[in-house]
C-alpha cells in the first residue's frame, strides 16, 4: 500500500522548508497529487528516494531536478503545441502557469506597440474558473511595465516591496493580493503580450530554476500564441473567400432583372436590393441624378425563448459607398452594414453599382 505524505512532514524528512517542497513539486522536481480539497500529497517512497540521492551525492540530485525540469518543460510543450484554437490555448496557459509556479491565478493579455495599450485576452483561477477581465489600459498607468516591456525581464512586485511601482502595489492591495510576477511574452524580439501571475497567501522569491521554467513556458506560449493567431486569420480568410464567392452568384444572377427594367426608379429599387442581398447589409440606398430608391433586408425573425424575442443587433454600424459614372453624373450605392466591411465588400458594392450603371445607360439611350 502507497503511503501519501503531507507538505510539512516531507519538507521535515528532507530537512527543507515547506516552501521549497512546495516550489520542487510546482517544477516537477518532487511528483505529487492533490487531494480534492487541493492539498499535495506526495509519495513516501519518493521523498525517500530524494533523501538517498542528496545524501549520497548532491550532483546526482542536481542532475536529476534538471531532467525533471526538461521533462516538465517537454510535457508543457506537447499541451500547448496541440492547441491552434485561441481561446482553449489561452486556457491552457493559464493552468500551465498556475501548477508549474504555484500561483493563484494567471492573466494573459495582448500589448499593442503602436497604441501603446494592453488588451486582456484572459483571467484565470488556479482551479480553472474564468474570471472577468479588465477593460483595456495604457502602458502608462503601470510604470513596471515600460521596465519589462523595454527590458524583456520579467518583474516581481512584492506587496511589502515600499520602492516598487506605486500604482501595481495600489492594485495589490485592492486585490487583496501579496505578489504579483509580470513575463513579457516575446516574439522576434518584440513584446507581443503579458503574463501576471499572482499570489494571494505569500509574496514570491522565485528560485532560478522556477525562472527558467517561466521564461521557457512564456516563450512557447508566444509562439503558440502567433500560431493561434496565424491559423485565426486564415480562417477568417477562408470563410471571407467563401461569403464573396455566393455574394458573386448572386450578382450574377441578378443582372438580367436589372437590365430588363425598363425605367430608372424601378432600376433604382433592384440595385439597392442586390445590395442589401450581396452584402448582407441592414439597408441600402441608390441614387441617381434626383431620384433614389432604397431597401431593407427582412427584419431577423425572432426566436422566442421563455417570453423574450431574442434578436441579432451589433453596436457598430458602416456605411460602404460606391459610385460609377453614368451619362455625366454618377450612379450612387450606399450599403449600411452591421459591423466594419470584411475583405470583399468593397469591391461587391462597386460591380453592383457598375452593373446598375450600365444598365441605367441602356434606360437613358431609349
Amino acid at each position: 500500500m502507497t503511503t501519501y505524505l503531507s507538505v510539512q512532514i516531507a519538507a521535515r524528512k528532507l530537512g527543507v522548508s515547506p516552501h521549497t517542497i512546495r516550489r520542487w513539486t510546482a517544477s516537477g522536481f518532487l511528483p505529487c497529487t492533490r487531494t480534492p480539497g487541493g492539498h499535495r500529497r506526495i509519495k513516501q517512497e519518493d521523498v525517500e528516494e530524494l533523501l538517498t540521492l542528496v545524501k549520497a551525492e548532491p550532483a546526482v540530485a542536481a542532475r536529476s531536478a534538471r531532467e525533471r525540469e526538461l521533462e516538465t518543460l517537454m510535457d508543457t510543450s506537447l499541451a500547448l503545441s496541440r492547441h491552434l484554437d485561441l481561446s482553449s490555448l489561452i486556457a491552457e496557459i493559464a493552468r500551465h502557469m498556475t501548477r508549474l509556479l504555484d500561483c493563484d491565478r494567471c492573466a494573459i493579455s495582448e500589448y499593442d506597440r503602436e497604441t501603446q495599450m494592453i488588451t486582456m485576452l484572459a483571467f484565470y483561477e488556479r482551479d480553472g474558473r474564468r474570471i472577468p477581465e479588465w477593460e483595456p489600459y495604457p502602458l502608462k498607468r503601470f510604470p513596471t511595465l515600460k521596465y519589462v516591456f523595454g527590458d524583456l525581464r520579467m518583474q516581481t512586485v512584492n506587496v511589502s516591496d515600499r520602492h516598487a511601482d506605486a500604482a501595481y502595489l495600489a492594485y495589490l492591495r485592492r486585490s487583496d493580493l501579496k505578489s504579483t510576477t509580470l513575463v513579457p511574452l516575446v516574439s522576434n524580439d518584440r513584446p507581443m503580450g503579458l503574463l501576471e501571475l499572482e499570489d494571494r497567501s505569500r509574496e514570491r522569491r522565485y528560485s532560478p530554476q522556477e525562472l527558467r521554467i517561466c521564461r521557457s513556458v512564456a516563450a512557447q506560449a508566444a509562439v503558440a500564441l502567433d500560431n493561434a493567431k496565424l491559423v485565426a486569420r486564415l480562417r477568417r480568410s477562408s470563410t471571407g473567400l467563401s461569403q464573396v464567392c455566393f455574394s458573386m452568384e448572386k450578382i450574377a444572377t441578378a443582372i438580367p432583372r436589372l437590365v430588363a427594367h425598363t425605367a430608372t426608379p424601378g432600376l433604382l429599387k433592384e440595385a439597392a436590393t442586390l445590395a442589401c442581398e450581396a452584402l448582407s447589409a441592414s439597408s441600402s440606398v441608390a441614387s441617381y441624378d434626383d431620384q433614389s430608391a432604397g431597401a431593407a433586408a427582412p427584419r431577423w425573425r425572432a426566436r422566442r425563448s421563455g417570453g423574450l424575442a431574442v434578436g441579432l443587433r451589433s453596436d457598430t454600424v458602416n456605411l460602404l459607398t460606391a459610385t460609377a459614372p453614368c451619362h455625366g453624373r454618377d450612379l450612387v450605392v450606399t450599403a449600411t452594414l452591421q459591423g466594419p466591411a470584411t475583405d470583399g465588400q468593397t469591391q461587391l458594392l462597386t460591380l453592383v453599382c457598375s452593373a446598375a450603371a450600365s444598365a441605367l445607360t441602356t434606360i437613358l439611350r431609349e
